[in-house]
């Protein structure tokens, strides 16, 4: 659990004020029940990854039995090594296969994570608003389901929400007179499509050893 949402523990317990106090804990099972499901989610997602590897390995056998048969009947060098190559294919579209399933997967986590979970954002801006410490005249943009989430930041901070159709759910554009700052919850999906890459790339190396 975040230090942000511990805070809000801390808090909820600790108010005297009972709507902030239940708005506070009705935010807090509304996490909790996030998280339980982007759980269960990534737990069937796992699941169905799992017998989707194990049938492709099943075919992957067939077919080799298939090609290995058909190398001792023809007894050819040249088909042996179109064998070895048609394996390798057959690997690499496999493991292709298996990384854009990854990828998918986790945009959907993501964009569940976004769409049911405003803390999130708030959590991405509050960290922006303390880079722009010193700027004036902020305005946060965002999309206009997040807009009620982005104002309950103006008790803290002195900043203006506008609605914006250029924003994504989930996202929101900071700006002042010495700049900008963009949230983009995509960034967080690229950094773990290059994670899966290199992690492809370093069990392809280990395979080649």
């Amino acid at each position: 659990m975040s230090k942000t949402i511990k805070g809000y523990i801390k808090k909820a317990h600790g108010s005297t004020n009972t709507p902030e106090k239940e708005l506070i804990t009705q935010a807090l099972k509304a996490h909790r029940k996030s998280e339980e499901l982007c759980r269960e989610r990534e737990q069937d997602t796992r699941q169905h990854l799992a017998t989707y590897l194990q049938s492709r390995r099943t075919y992957m056998r067939q077919r080799l039995n298939e090609l290995t048969h058909r190398r001792e009947e023809e007894l050819s060098a040249a088909y042996e090594q179109r064998v070895h190559h048609t394996i390798n294919e057959e690997l690499t579209r496999l493991e292709e296969e298996c990384l854009q399933i990854a990828v998918t997967l986790s945009e959907e986590i993501l964009q569940h994570e976004v769409i049911t979970n405003t803390l999130s954002l708030k959590k991405k801006i509050r960290e922006a608003l303390t880079e722009m410490n010193n700027s004036k005249n902020i305005i946060v943009h965002v999309h206009k389901e997040d807009v009620k989430a982005a104002e309950e930041l103006q008790m803290d901070y002195q900043i203006q929400i506008i609605p914006s159709p250029e924003i994504e759910q989930g996202c929101a554009k900071l700006t002042s007179e010495n700049g900008s700052v963009t949230i983009n919850w995509r960034d967080e999906l690229s950094k773990k499509k290059r994670a899966l890459e290199e992690q492809l790339h370093d069990l392809q190396t280990q395979e080649s050893i």
